[in-house]
């Protein structure tokens, strides 16, 4: 993640900078993961959940101050600031990492789901693209719906898949049972009402870029 904002940052042209975000775009998915899994090795099970609430609570806040920051750096400073300023964080993380987590293993040597990562994948951008046709050509759009209905019929078949694995005795890229949990299902849709913020910040400043250039 450290290397991808430098890259980002002193990108030489459009084409090397979209593959700098998707670089950057990558670790960062793999950092929430890490994230999680260390808060389940350095906190106590009767703490856990106070940490993972206040891990949430920070990225539901960062969602909406990011891209006021971004703009007030974009403003006053050069653009690659904006990414530069993710380094010292990440050496901090770094740093908290090596002296404050213990090493541990799972006791389980847990299988990769490769059809369930196809699917759950596919759907996802299915399902976010045809909400982005929608945003820019209206809910009359053909294109828009056939996205819409691709990506949620093919999460239903996620969804099968992992409850049949689950019932098979393997081990699924989602545990299913977590979403008899109050706790869960909480989180979970918190997260799912902030990411869709992302989208509303897009199809606002569309809009006013939109108004200025008319």
């Amino acid at each position: 993640m450290d290397g991808g904002s430098i890259f980002c940052a002193y990108a030489s042209s459009a084409y090397v900078f979209i593959i700098a975000r998707t670089l950057l775009g990558l670790t960062g998915g793999a950092v929430i993961t890490l994230v999680l899994s260390a808060l389940a090795v350095l906190f106590f099970e009767q703490e856990r959940a106070r940490a993972v609430g206040i891990w949430g609570a920070g990225n539901f806040v960062a969602m909406p101050l990011g891209p006021i920051l971004g703009g007030w750096i974009l403003t006053h400073h050069w653009w690659g600031w904006v990414f530069l300023m993710n380094v010292p964080v990440v050496l901090i993380g770094m740093a908290a990492i090596l002296f404050l987590m213990q090493e541990s293993k799972a006791s389980i040597r847990p299988d990769i789901d490769a059809f369930g990562i196809a699917l759950s994948s596919a759907g996802l951008v299915a399902l976010t693209y045809g909400i982005i046709q929608v945003g820019q050509n209206g809910w009359s759009n053909l294109h828009a719906w056939l996205y819409l209905f691709a990506g949620i019929t093919v999460l239903v078949l996620f969804a099968v898949w992992e409850r049949r694995l689950s019932n098979s005795g393997g081990q699924p890229l989602v545990d299913l049972a977590l979403f008899r949990s109050r706790a869960f299902v909480s989180g979970v849709l918190l997260m799912t009402v902030g990411s869709f913020q992302w989208l509303a910040y897009y199809f606002c400043f569309r809009s006013i870029s939109k108004g200025f250039l008319d």
